[in-house]
């Protein structure tokens, strides 16, 4: 401790020896104080440790008999699991073996019901192009009849129409001829009027 820390009255009183003693009495006493405090503050705290201690080990004494209960727990549920397992193990396979028999049973109706279907389909098949063949054949002959009766009526028509021609042809060559030989007539006769009346004599 610095002498020059106590009062100024109080070190003129002690003077500089007092001042000095006083001073080493106080950081003596002041460390003796101070090594109690450390004492009594170990003390406590090792007081304190085991106290904390004690109270641990019986957490953990606790905490080691809840964990053997768990563990009684667990294995009895993962026993229960186990047989639950099985069980369902069981059960799936009695159930899996009867959808195989559903499907296999499905599976055979339905094959039997497409073997009537395409026999049917067949049938109906056959029936309408045999019904097809019988009206292709039918209109067919129809068709024919149709062309032959067209023709027939087409050849008379075009008969009547040769007629007709072959009529106006006639009577054109006959008038033709007729102005022919009337001009060859009529020419020579005009000619002599012409020259008759043009020429002078």
């Amino acid at each position: 401790m610095n002498p020059e820390n106590l009062p100024a009255e109080l070190r003129r009183l002690l003077g500089e020896q007092g001042t000095s003693k006083f001073v080493d009495y106080l950081g003596s006493v002041l460390l003796t104080l101070k090594e109690e405090v450390l004492a009594v503050s170990h003390s406590r705290s090792e007081h304190r440790l085991s106290e904390e201690t004690a109270l641990i080990r019986v957490e953990m004494a606790g905490m080691r008999a809840d964990m053997a209960e768990m563990r009684t727990e667990l294995k009895t549920e993962m026993a229960g699991l186990r047989s639950e397992f099985y069980e369902m193990r069981s059960e799936l396979k009695a159930d899996m073996a009867n959808l195989r028999t559903e499907l296999k049973t499905e599976m055979a109706e339905l094959r039997a019901d497409m073997e009537t279907g395409i026999a049917e389909l067949r049938a109906d098949m056959e029936s309408g192009i045999a019904e097809l063949r019988a009206d292709m054949v039918t209109g067919h002959s129809r068709l024919q009849a149709d062309l032959k009766g067209g023709l027939s009526e087409l050849r008379a028509e075009m008969k009547a129409d040769f007629a007709v021609v072959h009529r106006e042809i006639s009577s054109l060559t006959r008038w033709i001829l007729s102005a022919i030989v009337a001009f060859a007539v009529v020419y020579p006769a005009v000619t002599a009027l012409i020259e008759r009346f043009l020429i002078k004599p």
